[in-house]
């Protein structure tokens, strides 16, 4: 574990013969870069907007549209599940609060933050392990009443026109969660990968300059453990696994120049349904941590040959 310096930031830099990932505790224990060593290809989007400090209560798509951030306890902003007169901010408590450094040697290094509206402990195991970036979860109540909350992950994954997105089979159908004028409105159910009359396939994406978007959910009925990005212009794959008792549910976010310069996709394993926090309790499809307890999860990236 290397200290180094990420955009004015300290960071650390966890490497071995395969993988280089940069980690910014300070930004929300933001994991920065992924580079897959045998292609040299950066797995993560850089920056397109001017990379700053992080306050409590940011918007996120005000910031640097970059790197791999956390989602916790919610990723939409809504009223804390405790006390309504106080909110849960967009994108969640985390992803803009400072982490902090319990240990580190190696390909290894361990962060830990502290919730606000809610009374518990997050802390995040990274470590490299051959072409492996593996992420362990330890989540801790310090709440005398049980906590709801819903965890995701937030990579922003580089795309473009070479990009495939690769879904577990068989799946034929998955759910829109994103008012659009072409998907239609949320809860709305598409076919998988191609609608009829509808020329754009839900597995490629777009260049940046077409200004679009889009989110869909796999259906939550059905389990997803593990899925991937294929750039098919080196050959080389990116598959994503975690541990699906936990996180279930799988949402996938594209950003064609909406929000972000230039294309970037999202795989986004979760442990709840959908994006609020308060959706995914009136959906009866949210996690609860008991009062002063501990959950553990993990996930998994995994570099390799298409």
């Amino acid at each position: 574990m290397n200290s180094i310096e990420w955009h004015g930031f300290a960071g650390y830099a966890l490497e071995n013969e395969h993988l280089r990932v940069v980690i910014v505790p300070e930004l929300g224990a933001k994991i920065a870069s992924l580079v897959d060593k045998a292609s040299g290809h950066e797995w993560l989007a850089p920056p397109t907007h001017p990379v700053r400090a992080r306050e409590y209560g940011d918007t996120f798509i005000d910031h640097d549209m970059a790197g791999w951030d956390e989602m916790f306890p919610t990723i939409n902003a809504c009223p804390s599940p405790h006390d309504p007169a106080k909110h849960l901010p967009d994108h969640g408590e985390v992803w803009a609060m400072p982490w902090h450094l319990l240990d580190g040697h190696g390909a290894m290094m361990t962060l830990r933050v502290g919730g606000r509206v809610l009374s518990y402990v997050l802390t995040r195991k990274a470590a490299l392990d051959g072409a492996v970036l593996r992420l362990e979860y330890h989540l801790k109540s310090l709440s005398d009443t049980p906590i709801p909350f819903l965890w995701a992950a937030h990579p922003l994954f580089n795309a473009d026109q070479h990009t495939r997105i690769e879904l577990p089979a068989p799946l034929t159908q998955v759910v829109n969660v994103a008012d659009h004028p072409l998907w239609g409105a949320p809860d709305r159910i598409l076919d998988y990968p191609l609608m009829p009359g509808i020329a754009q396939r839900l597995d490629r994406v777009g260049d940046a300059a077409r200004k679009d978007y889009r989110k869909y959910y796999i259906p939550p009925e059905q389990p997803v453990a593990s899925a991937a990005l294929v750039q098919e212009d080196i050959g080389r794959r990116l598959e994503m696994s975690w541990h699906d008792v936990f996180a279930p549910y799988l949402g996938v976010w594209v950003d064609e120049g909406m929000y972000s310069r230039k294309t970037t996709v999202a795989l986004e394993p979760a442990s709840g349904y959908y994006d609020s926090l308060t959706l995914a309790m009136a959906n009866h499809r949210a996690a609860t941590l008991p009062a002063g307890s501990v959950m553990t999860w993990w996930v998994e990236a995994r570099c390799g040959d298409a």
